[in-house]
């Protein structure tokens, strides 16, 4: 991410849009045998239901985290799904890997739902791109400048 690049952020990307995909287990695994300060996993969502739309982010030990990307995701005019944010609960639908499994502080983003139309096409537009970028290094600024 070029404005990451800018602000001197070093980052790994261990899944690369359009590559193919890295299991989860070994993703866990790369992200335990590194010293980073933060995990951040980028990802569109899907209901079986197709009216359900919006953003929203789950987290675990990190509510400030998880409260500060609600209010970037509001800044930028996105709707988000529920309150926006999911707190990690241990055998429930938001006991996920990125939160539970990760030994260092983790967010796991949804920037919106490919099974909602509306949402499936704003997510093909360089704006809506663009805007989930700008959520995505604020909160990687304002997280990093707190540690």
């Amino acid at each position: 991410m070029a404005q990451l690049d800018t602000l001197g952020i070093e980052y790994d990307c261990l899944q690369k849009p359009h590559s193919e995909e890295i299991d989860l287990n070994e993703r866990v695994w790369v992200y335990n045998s590194n010293e980073y300060d933060l995990v951040y996993s980028i990802h569109g969502n899907a209901s079986g239901n197709a009216s359900v739309d919006g953003c929203c982010c789950f987290v675990g030990g990190q509510k400030d985290l998880g409260l500060q990307h609600v209010q970037h995701l509001i800044d930028y005019g996105f709707e988000t799904h529920g309150s926006g944010i999911h707190y990690y609960e241990d055998g429930t639908w938001t006991d996920l890997a990125i939160i539970e499994d990760v030994n260092h502080p983790s967010i796991l983003t949804e920037n919106g739902f490919f099974t909602n139309e509306k949402d499936r096409n704003l997510m093909k537009t360089p704006d809506y791109q663009q805007n989930v970028a700008n959520v995505i290094v604020e909160d990687i600024v304002w997280y990093l400048r707190r540690i």
